[in-house]
């Protein structure tokens, strides 16, 4: 959070959020999976779970 401030203040603040840039990172990874493992259905709920926070 401090370290969020200071950038801020210099102007170097990221465009999204540190958490949901993460999230969408982890979604791309999940459908990455997908494509290889069509079948994996925990794969499938993970992905679901991720995608509606």
């Amino acid at each position: 959070n401090k370290i969020l401030r200071i950038l801020k203040s210099k102007g170097l603040a990221p465009d999204l959020p540190e958490d949901l840039y993460h999230l969408i990172k982890k979604a791309v990874a999940v459908r990455k999976h997908l494509e290889r493992n069509r079948k994996d259905k925990d794969a499938k709920f993970r992905l679901i779970l991720i995608e509606s926070r």
